[in-house]
């Protein structure tokens, strides 16, 4: 009884990744308990805990409609939750923006799974597999990485490289004055 439990949780989980990455609304809200407690984000780019299956829809219909999902990984909870699955969308960028560059930099979804539905979901950022490092430290090692392959690179150049990369222009606000 208990391999069959795992074999259908395993299952659920990859039907319900499947179904996130095909957009199929319908059934991803089918595979939710009515019942169940989950997880979004406001606008300030908060978490909200114990929200609806209505609620938790309503975040996440426009969060994915607006995002390709090009690659799914699988690994468990080893916090809250110890071994409870977690998908991991688009290398954790998918479906929780980050405000904050000391927060962690990946997340995923985590599932509580109970009689065949998914009766939870909350953001997840500890793995038992994957390192998951806060977003400064990834910064920071490609800035390093900049500063070996270019002899003679500033920290204030590997910075605006980097961080340019990324979409961010007003680096140094409106006057940049480094010496």
């Amino acid at each position: 009884m208990e391999t069959q439990s795992i074999t259908q949780t395993k299952d659920l989980v990859k039907i319900f990744a499947a179904a996130v990455q095909e957009k199929a609304f319908d059934q991803i809200a089918s595979l939710l308990a009515d019942n169940g407690n989950f997880q979004t984000q406001d606008a300030k780019l908060e978490t909200i805990v114990n929200c609806s299956k209505a609620a938790f829809m309503e975040w996440f219909i426009p969060a994915l409609s607006t995002t390709i999902i090009d690659k799914i990984e699988y690994d468990n909870c080893i916090l809250c939750k110890m071994g409870a699955p977690v998908i991991i969308f688009n290398d954790g960028l998918f479906p929780k923006v980050k405000n904050d560059a000391s927060r962690k930099s990946m997340n995923g979804l985590m599932l509580e799974i109970e009689n065949g539905l998914i009766k939870g979901i909350s953001i997840c950022y500890a793995y038992a597999i994957r390192e998951n490092k806060y977003q400064f430290e990834r910064d920071g090692e490609e800035m390093k990485k900049l500063m070996e392959q270019i002899p003679g690179m500033t920290i204030y150049e590997a910075v605006e490289i980097v961080l340019t990369r990324k979409g961010q222009t007003d680096i140094w606000g409106p006057k940049k004055d480094v010496e």
